[in-house]
């Protein structure tokens, strides 16, 4: 019996231990959770580059956030790079729907592409079919680029199709990081350059 309290008593301070010391997994962003880090494949983890509010009509619809494998202030090398990143959709508004988020996603690959997505349209069809008919607060949109395979979608962490092309995933990642993104603000604050 003896044995049996100090083997509980060691587990509960080894526990006590890891929870005082381990890193913090995410951060609060104007209390949203944004983790820290993200996981491109079974040995690479993105790093939380920057992130923002994504605002229409002064409403604040979701927090836009950059994961990249090093930090980076470049928006050209980030568009342009064949290298893993993602970027995260965590909606904050309370609902959403399916036909909204694409007015608002075609507005940016228009201005991603000069007006020109015959190259991509297949994959934005594709993209858009993935999406539910509906999105609430807290709901989470995950757009993970993965060399030779494309843009992977997972939706509340649930994989939910791709769209492969490097030019797609160049037009995406250019709907915040491009010449003419969602917002200034919002690209500025991606790239870590500017702070909400």
């Amino acid at each position: 019996m003896k044995k049996v309290r100090q083997l509980s008593s060691f587990i509960f301070i080894l526990c006590l231990i890891c929870a005082l010391t381990a890193p913090a997994l995410a951060k609060d962003f104007h209390g949203w959770p944004l983790p820290d880090k993200m996981p491109a494949d079974e040995s690479t983890d993105l790093v939380l580059n920057g992130a923002g509010f994504r605002t229409k009509f002064l409403l604040k619809i979701y927090v836009g956030a950059l994961y990249l494998t090093h930090k980076e202030t470049d928006a050209n090398k980030i568009i342009n790079a064949d290298e893993y990143m993602g970027v995260r959709m965590h909606f904050t508004f309370r609902k959403v729907g399916h036909d909204s988020l694409v007015e608002i996603l075609n507005t940016g690959f228009d201005k991603a592409t000069n007006g020109d997505t015959s190259g991509i349209q297949s994959q934005i069809d594709h993209l858009f079919a993935l999406l539910p008919q509906e999105f609430c607060k807290n709901d989470i949109v995950d757009l993970l680029y993965v060399p030779g395979r494309g843009i992977v979608t997972h939706i509340n962490g649930k994989y939910a199709g791709e769209c492969p092309g490097l030019d797609f995933k160049q037009a995406v990642f250019a709907i915040w990081l491009g010449d003419e993104p969602v917002t200034e603000k919002l690209k500025a604050e991606m790239l870590g350059i500017e702070t909400s």
